[in-house]
């Protein structure tokens, strides 16, 4: 490291996203996005971050992606709201849409008629049907105020309505396949701390992503919601998703260059899996998957799902036969 990046990596983080947001490329790309609403974004990113012990330790450029793809879909990243997050794993910060941003999103659609979610409590379902989604709720047979389940519900105005509901166990068993707070006992994290909030917004994402219309803003909701950019262009990563094995090291504060110069992808690790006998076939293959994340990354991650293939760094940590089972999945 350099004696000029030692001193920045000492610097307040808040210091450094400052005069990184006051370059010229940076301030133009934010008047870009919000117009006249720029000093207000700026002050809403120092805010947040002077406030957030582990933001003030995350890099730079990933705090002020976050909060740059949260001004393009007009989410506020005031935590108090609800609406979105943004928060840092692994020293890289990630945006995080609340339940209360994915409602506010479908609203703006002009699409819904109804829109609802609630937690069901011990008692109160009396029916539920997996194939209709019909669900009938009696709040006067509440026996307690345990809570068993997440329940959403849609009606367009077209007419075309459907309820999600997930059971408790289900929510957790989501929880502990998909975050790595969760694996690791993180009392801080949110399905500790707040797991109603959290329990919602599961059943509404997947309601609104399985069966409500994809405006192009609700789809890169979707698509951006827990990803991480280390620079405004580059390509999404889920590192809430990655295994202790990959994760990435803790980033170091950077200097306040100018944002277009951010890397276009993270930096390539070095190590390649021993089951890559032809390096050119698994490079192109590599090079496919890659192009195809960074313009949809949730299309990756659905044949990922769909390949039974873990969700880890396409560059590095799949095997060759895992490679080719998520491009088969994508043709």
């Amino acid at each position: 490291m350099t004696d000029e990046n030692t001193k920045l990596a000492k610097t307040n983080n808040v210091t450094v996203i400052q005069q990184m947001l006051s370059h010229p490329n940076a301030m133009q790309r934010i008047k870009d996005a919000v117009g006249d609403r720029a000093p207000q974004f700026i002050s809403s990113v120092l805010s947040l971050v002077s406030g957030d012990t582990m933001l003030k330790d995350a890099e730079p450029r990933s705090i002020i992606a976050s909060a740059m793809i949260a001004a393009s879909l007009d989410l506020p990243i005031n935590k108090s709201l609800g609406f979105a997050h943004i928060v840092a794993y692994s020293g890289v910060a990630q945006l995080q849409i609340g339940y209360k941003g994915f409602v506010q999103l479908a609203q703006r659609t002009g699409l819904y008629k109804l829109l609802n979610a609630c937690p069901i409590c011990e008692g109160e379902l009396v029916s539920y049907s997996k194939l209709t989604g019909e669900i009938v709720i009696d709040e006067a047979k509440r026996t307690s105020e345990k809570v068993i389940g997440y329940a959403a519900y849609m009606k367009l105005l077209s007419g075309y309505e459907r309820t999600e509901y997930w059971t408790l166990e289900k929510m957790k068993a989501h929880a502990a396949k998909f975050s790595q707070a969760v694996k690791k006992q993180k009392k801080d994290s949110p399905w500790f701390t707040n797991p109603d909030s959290m329990g919602l917004k599961t059943v509404v994402k997947s309601l609104l992503s399985h069966w409500g219309p994809m405006t192009t803003q609700m789809q890169r909701a979707v698509e951006e919601d827990q990803a991480s950019h280390r620079g405004l262009d580059a390509p999404a990563e889920y590192l809430d998703n990655v295994t202790e094995t990959t994760s990435p090291k803790r980033a170091q504060i950077s200097a306040p260059v100018p944002l277009d110069d951010a890397p276009e992808t993270p930096p390539p690790e070095t190590q390649t899996p021993p089951d890559a006998p032809d390096a050119e076939e698994r490079a192109a293959l590599i090079k496919k998957l890659v192009g195809i994340q960074k313009d949809t990354p949730l299309k990756i991650e659905r044949a990922m799902a769909a390949a039974d293939v873990p969700a880890k760094s396409i560059t590095t940590d799949l095997t060759t036969e895992q490679l080719k089972a998520v491009e088969a999945e994508l043709q």
